[in-house]
Formats: structure tokens, sequence, C-alpha cells
């Protein structure tokens, strides 16, 4: 995985999907005395919360980024728990035993990757039998900010899907995953995220990042970005800005 987020941006996003991962926790049924790893853990801030929440498990967290680790690892020092721990590693190349794992969980990871299904192969690898999945990811295509401008809305959602993120439509393929890599007791949820706040959507979607890339990329037109941020910059100030996005939570069983 190539890095995407900075801690900023981990710790900005984390605060408002706290139900979301809350509720991923649960999917992940674990019992007392379970192994669990937490894929593309970032800044660690659900390691330790998971960890904190079952005391009774050990909750491994595993990123590439090394930066982003001793982050998570600095996070961990400055508390008491004792059940979680941090190690550099690629999705790709787990480096653990065949089903060694109890219970594994991906967030918005899969949207990043080149070849999610070498990475589908090595997490059914190391998860023990009858061992839970949980991936949760962005639906960017379902991305609604009601700017009223249809058509540069349309164009915006379509290249942050299609273009600015690797695998944007990952959320529509993981149940293809599930059923192609045999898991059992397959669960669906799916959760909209509702934000009034300009500043909290803007970063979300990255989007002065999006609309500068589609400038570069002749998508967009400058006139038509600052006429669009003009028009929802107005919408903001009048207090009816919306944005809603659908987060998508599929667990099944080895």
């Amino acid at each position: 995985m190539n890095k995407t987020y900075d801690t900023t941006y981990l710790k900005k996003t984390t605060d408002f999907l706290l139900n979301l991962k809350a509720t991923s926790f649960f999917m992940l049924d674990l019992e007392s005395g379970n192994l669990v790893l937490d894929l593309g853990c970032g800044n660690g801030s659900d390691v330790l919360e998971l960890a904190r929440l079952m005391p009774d498990v050990q909750v491994i967290g595993l990123d590439k980024d090394p930066e982003l680790l001793e982050v998570a690892r600095k996070n961990l020092a400055s508390t008491t728990i004792n059940n979680a721990s941090f190690i550099e590693g690629d999705v790709y190349t787990l480096p653990f035993n065949e089903n060694s794992i109890n219970a594994i969980r991906v967030e918005r990871v899969f949207q990043h990757l080149e070849q999610p299904e070498k990475a589908m192969e090595e997490i059914k690898r190391v998860l023990s039998i009858e061992g839970n999945l949980v991936i949760v990811e962005t639906d960017w295509s379902t991305l609604n900010l009601y700017s009223g401008d249809i058509e540069i809305e349309n164009k915006v959602v379509a290249f942050l899907t299609g273009k600015f993120i690797k695998n944007g439509y990952a959320a529509k393929k993981i149940m293809n995953y599930f059923i192609d890599f045999k898991y059992k007791k397959i669960q669906l949820q799916v959760i909209t995220i509702t934000l009034n706040d300009f500043a909290a959507a803007s970063n979300l979607i990255r989007l002065n990042e999006v609309l500068s890339a589609m400038i570069d990329q002749n998508y967009l037109s400058l006139d038509e970005k600052e006429a669009w941020l003009k028009k929802l910059n107005y919408i903001a100030d009048a207090k009816c800005f919306v944005v809603t996005l659908n987060m998508v939570l599929i667990s099944g069983k080895k």
C-alpha cells in the first residue's frame, strides 16, 4: 500500500466514524483469548480502542507506513494498555503462520489496493478456521453534496471514484471477494454518514486535492471549480450544507 493518509486526516475521520467503528468491533464476534489483527492500522487509534474494550484479547495492528506506526507506538506508550502491539508489514505478505489469527479487521484499505484478490488470499491464509473477517469500506460512488449543480457534482464523484482513488469501487466489489473466497455466514450492513460541516466534509473527501487533480487532468476548468466552491460556501454560510456518503461493512467466517 502506498502512503495515503497523514495522522491529521486519520484523527479527524476517526472522530465522526465512532459508531461505525463500534459496529465493526461487534461484528468481529470476539471471545476471550482471541488474537485479533487490524490491517492498515494507521495511527493505531482503533487498535487501542479495541484493546481497551476487550482486555482479554490480544490486538495486533499492522501497517506499512513506519511514520504512522511510530505515532501508534507513542500513543500506546501513553496508556496502561498491555494487550496491544504494532508491527510493520504488507497486506500482500502477512508475517503470520497459516490459521494463526482468530479475527481480522480491515477498514478503508481495499480502496487503495492494486491487487485486492492477492490481499484476500493472504488474509484467508492467516485467518483461523471459523475465524471472522470484517471489512469496512467507503462507497465513494454514493457521495452526495446536494450542491444543485448536478453536472459538476457528477463529474467530481466520477473522478473521485474512478480516477483519484486507486480502487474507488472497492465497496461494490467486496461481496464478490467474500463469495469467491468461500466465506460463510456473510453479513452486510450499510451505514450512511451525514455531515453538515463543510470543513469536515472537505477533509473527508479531500476536496481541494480532488479538484486540483481534476484541473490538472483537464476534467474541470478553473472557472468551474471556483464557481462550484462559491456555491458550496454560500450553502454552508446559509447553514443548510449537507453531505451524505455510504459506508459498507461486510463480515464472514472462514
